[in-house]
């Protein structure tokens, strides 16, 4: 009788192992790289007419609430823009418009009960290329700045869905100001920019 106890425990013990494995969050199999893609539509700004944009982002993991994240986006329009014609007068042109921006920066996740959905925030700073396609025009760089907010979901242990909305903006020149108060001499920079541009995505990510 004994001996059929222990056969029938070493029979159902690696069932019941399993099934606790099962039950638990999807997430707390944590790898270190998430791989994002992602399609959506950029609210490019006044002059620049609204396209779809295509973006990318790779993320490691620090812990369970930051990672590390590289994203690049690009779109592909049109833009009108006031040009010099052949005798020096100002016309109004529209042209075939490109952009991309590649930022590196934070992703904070706000933890929730359910740990297999996870909302973010992201800050990243880096460089935008742009490019008008008319004569005389030529690719330009400049640093730029993106905020987001967004919401991974995991649909299994290596697939999961995100969405996000983000700002992002060329950064159009840099201030250097100095404060002389009771406190003594503060200075400060500050950048600023004329162009934010607002857009909405969403994807899928895999976990390596």
């Amino acid at each position: 009788m004994k001996k059929n106890i222990v056969i029938l425990f070493l029979f159902i013990g690696p069932l019941l192992s399993n099934a606790q494995y099962q039950d638990q969050p999807i997430s707390t199999y944590r790898p270190r790289f998430d791989i994002s893609g992602m399609l959506g539509w950029m609210l490019a700004g006044r002059d620049i007419k609204n396209a779809a944009l295509y973006s990318g982002a790779i993320s490691y993991s620090i812990d369970d609430t930051k990672q590390l994240e590289l994203s690049y986006n690009y779109l592909s329009s049109n833009q009108q823009a006031y040009v010099y014609d052949n005798t020096g007068a100002t016309i109004l042109a529209s042209a075939p418009y490109a952009q991309g921006y590649v930022t590196g920066g934070m992703l904070k996740i706000f933890p929730l009960p359910n740990p297999d959905v996870m909302p973010y925030l992201t800050v990243g700073i880096g460089a935008m290329h742009r490019n008008f396609n008319y004569t005389g025009y030529q690719e330009q760089w400049s640093f730029a700045t993106s905020i987001s907010l967004g919401l991974k979901y995991l649909l299994n242990e290596r697939i999961g869905l995100r969405f996000q909305a983000r700002v992002q903006a060329p950064m159009n020149g840099v201030g250097l100001g100095v404060s002389i108060g009771t406190g003594g001499v503060n200075p400060s920079v500050g950048t600023y920019s004329n162009q934010m541009q607002l857009d909405f995505s969403g994807g899928l990510f895999i976990r390596l």
